[in-house]
This record gives C-alpha cells, sequence and structure tokens, in this order.
C-alpha cells in the first residue's frame, strides 16, 4: 500500500497465488517482483535476473523505504495519492465533499469500493480518497519499477 501511496503502479497477489500465474504476470506486463522469504526463492527462478527483488521483513513503511532506495525513486508532491490505494487505478473523478461522504457512508453498509463509477469508455473512474477500505494480505508484489 504504502508504495501505491507513492503513486507507484502495483499489483498486490496474496500468498496463495499460484507462482507461476505471477512470474507470467510479471512478464507479460514487464513487472518486477517484490517479495521476500520462501517466496523469493521460487519466484527468482521462474524470470530474468534481477526481475525478483527480495524485499527485507519488517514494517511496511520500512519495506517500501528500501524498495524506493533500491530503484533510486524519488517521490515528487505530485505522485502522492495519485494512485487508488484499493484498485491501483490512476484516473479520478473530482466531486464534492458532500458526494464523498455519501458514498464512505454507503461503503461502510455494503462493504463495496468507494468508486464504481466508470467513464465513457467503460474504464473505472476513481474518486481521489485516502481511505483503508481493503485489508492488507502478506503477499507478493510486482510493480513497474526498474533499474
Amino acid at each position: 500500500w504504502h508504495l501505491r501511496c507513492c503513486g507507484i503502479d502495483v499489483k498486490i497477489t496474496t500468498q496463495e497465488s499460484n507462482r507461476s500465474e505471477v512470474a507470467k504476470l510479471a512478464l507479460l506486463e514487464n513487472r518486477t517482483i517484490l517479495t521476500s522469504g520462501l517466496p523469493y526463492f521460487e519466484l527468482r527462478q521462474l524470470v530474468p535476473y534481477g526481475r525478483c527483488v527480495a524485499v527485507p521483513h519488517g514494517r511496511t513503511r520500512e519495506q517500501a523505504v528500501e524498495v524506493l532506495k533500491h530503484f533510486d525513486v524519488v517521490v515528487l508532491e505530485e505522485d502522492i495519492f495519485s494512485r487508488c490505494q484499493t484498485c491501483n487505478g490512476n484516473v479520478y473523478k473530482r466531486i464534492s465533499r458532500h458526494s464523498l461522504l455519501t458514498a464512505i457512508e454507503q461503503t461502510k453498509k455494503d462493504r463495496s469500493p468507494v468508486s464504481q463509477q466508470h467513464n465513457s469508455t467503460g474504464a473505472p473512474v476513481h474518486t481521489r480518497h485516502n481511505i483503508d477500505l481493503a485489508g492488507h494480505s502478506n503477499g507478493t508484489a510486482l510493480t513497474k519499477l526498474s533499474r
């Protein structure tokens, strides 16, 4: 989640994700795998050298800092919260405070994401928000970062 807060394009998988499918997705979308422990040792054999990075165990905020350092990323002000924390999208729609509060209340009732609107092309449109709507399982992340 912290990488998304910094504007990094990240797909998050679960621990139950099929390792070969994760590797295929990384190759297909030109992503680098970020993981630790046993998944790292398994996944690094399925992708080219350097496309699987071992992230040290620890707090997620500290892990994000290490990843940013590893890839020499400088986070700019406009990067902060430029991606949806729930779905990784980066297209936003400006809405009124009242509409946002109404959407938050509805979300609390039905546990669905805040923004379920789509634009004229059918792509999801997201409201800029900083609300933790989904828990994070310790899985593997796939990012567009590269060295």
